[in-house]
């Protein structure tokens, strides 16, 4: 099993389980397979258990030669199959129907798919369809929901066969109710942003599948352009717009190609050839009895967390049998948390910390529970500190041991937050972080945080910039604005200090327009008469002096005219006075 398998609590709830069988102690046919993207846990038969790994393997290499797309994805995916209907039964998911081959639950630190292979099913299209969906959604841009619902459908077909790919095999439920129902408007499609529910979930998903498999299949010109579409997007260009700029074909004309394609006899697959980087080794390894228990319980807790107590005795078998074996202490930490009990959660992390001190999973689930304990607070105390001094270094552990575990990123930035003074390594941090995770808002805007304490304005508008990008929600992006704003302000009063003051009257007028915080608008205020006012005082005096040099010298034609501008721009009071005693002087001279 990948490291980090732990994950947030899932939303579904389970019906009632078929009692979980006890593994068989020493060789319980279990087995663990790594591939280069995959952990695939198995009682299956280990030739199928390859066979799956391998194709999971192919088809994300055949959707990046495809789409020309980074596929990286950041946490770890692993794959359950169950060899029987019996060893799956104890897993499967409420709501589903007895006969449901697989599903795929997605978390914050792991994904986990379950299917069952007994050969009566064929639970791969199903998980397939599933992954890619979270697959393309993980990339730098948001796709629209016509091509990842499309895009999944199709890949969802795939199959090898002596060493090549064969994409877009025809879905005959799917042409038969294409070819049965009126076509959908293309820009109507275009525009869906939310899915639809029932039987309009099934029509936007057969039109979406349609129109993608002539994208990628039935037409090799615009193929040759998904990348660059792809790439548009990820600039930050509404899909409607990337259209436009890539395909440059109008909604109306590519509804009546959709129409003649799905009547024509040509609908055909795609045969691509396998690289031979998507045909890397697995390794395989027999998985002990407490191993077996620990997976068995990690699946568990973390697609049925109210089936906790079940999870929680699994992994004490399993720290019976093994007392060293780090993810059941860290598994029994997990369960504990689920009844709010964080208390024995940490002690529990501290062992399997202590354990397995080369797991960067269990380092970041240490480091997380003292986190947890500081409440969100900067320290104040010696035992708070060195408390937070704990959770960093288990954060930059987790992070050492596995530099592409975004989360733990995230929150070693948070917990450098927390430190009393800005360092550096905060916004280095949160930076890496917004680099694994380019689509989290959230991340963005810790960045931005970071950036505000550092005061490196530029860098905070440019990621409050990034926030409307990734369409934040309102709530975010007004605090970035005001956080910005602040930054500003700061900047214009170091403008004053400095004496700039026509460029401190331009930025403090527009913190003061834009604010919506009346404290700062306030301030804003205040500073800015200050500054207006001096900048007045500094536009009399430099013409004044001019003034009284040209007198002394001698040249009064000159001075007149200098005089005359600079009484145009007096204000009353003291700088009239000494327009009034200029001209005095301008008389005594022209007198002798």
């Amino acid at each position: 099993m990948s490291p980090r398998s732990k994950t947030l609590v899932a939303a579904a709830a389970l019906a009632a389980w078929t009692a979980i069988p006890a593994p068989v102690a020493g060789d319980n046919g279990w087995i663990r397979l790594e591939t280069a993207s995959f952990t695939l846990v198995s009682n299956a038969d280990e030739a199928a258990v390859r066979r799956v790994g391998a194709d999971l393997e192919r088809l994300r290499d055949v959707i990046g030669q495809l789409t020309g797309a980074r596929l990286d994805s950041p946490v770890p995916t692993i794959l359950y199959l169950f060899r029987d209907d019996a060893s799956y039964a104890p897993y499967r998911l409420s709501g589903q129907p007895v006969d449901a081959p697989g599903y795929l639950v997605p978390h914050e630190h792991a994904v986990y798919g379950v299917l069952n292979g007994d050969p009566g099913h064929r639970a791969t299209p199903i998980v397939y369809r599933q992954y890619i969906l979270r697959l393309l959604n993980e990339g730098s841009s948001k796709l629209p929901l016509w091509l990842s619902y499309g895009a999944a459908e199709l890949f969802s077909a795939f199959v090898v066969h002596e060493g090549q790919a064969r994409i877009g095999l025809p879905i005959s439920g799917h042409l038969f109710w294409l070819q049965q129902n009126p076509p959908m408007p293309v820009a109507a499609l275009f525009a869906r942003e939310t899915l639809p529910a029932g039987k309009d979930f099934q029509s936007f998903t057969m039109r979406s599948w349609l129109l993608v498999h002539y994208l990628l299949i039935g037409n090799a010109e615009l193929r040759q352009r998904v990348p660059e579409y792809l790439r548009v997007l990820a600039r930050g260009t509404s899909p409607a717009a990337a259209w436009r700029q890539v395909f440059a074909v109008e909604p109306d004309a590519l509804e009546a190609a959709l129409v003649d394609y799905v009547k024509g006899d040509t609908f055909s697959y795609l045969p691509i050839p396998v690289t031979a980087a998507a045909d890397l080794g697995a390794e395989t390894y027999p998985l002990a009895e407490h191993e077996t228990l620990f997976h068995l319980g990690d699946l568990l807790v973390h697609t049925a967390p109210e089936r906790h107590a079940d999870a929680a005795e699994l992994f004490r078998r399993a720290v019976e049998l093994t007392p060293e074996h780090g993810p059941s202490w860290g598994g029994l930490g997990y369960s504990s948390e689920l009844v709010g009990d964080h208390e024995a959660a940490r002690a529990h992390y501290e062992k399997a910390a202590a354990h397995s001190p080369d797991d960067p999973l269990l380092q970041y689930l240490y480091g997380e529970s003292l986190l947890r304990a500081l409440g969100g607070q900067r320290p104040s105390g010696e035992e708070a500190t060195a408390l937070l001094g704990r959770a960093r270094d288990a954060m930059e552990r987790a992070t050492r041991l596995d530099p592409d575990f975004a989360q733990a990123w995230v929150r070693l930035g948070y917990a450098h937050s927390l430190e009393h003074r800005p360092s550096p390594a905060e916004v280095e941090t949160l930076e890496t972080a917004a680099r694994l995770l380019p689509r989290r808002a959230d991340v963005a805007f810790n960045l931005l945080l970071a950036y505000a304490r550092a005061g490196d304005r530029g860098q905070a508008e440019a990621t409050r910039q990034r926030l409307d990008l990734l369409q934040a929600d309102a709530a975010i992006l007004a605090r970035a604005r005001e956080i910005v704003l602040q930054l500003e302000f700061r900047e214009g009063t170091e403008l004053m200090r400095q004496d700039r003051l026509d460029d401190a009257v331009a930025v403090l007028a527009h913190v003061q327009a834009s604010t919506r915080d009346p404290d700062l608008a306030e301030r804003a205020a205040e500073y800015l008469g200050t500054a207006a006012k001096a900048s007045r005082h500094n536009r009399f005096v430099e013409p004044y002096n001019r003034a009284v040099r040209l007198l002394e010298a001698g040249d009064l034609e000159a001075a007149v005219a200098a005089i005359e501008e600079l009484a145009a721009d007096a204000r009353p009071g003291r700088q009239a006075e000494a327009v009034a005693s200029l001209r005095e002087r301008l008389a005594e001279l022209r007198s002798q």
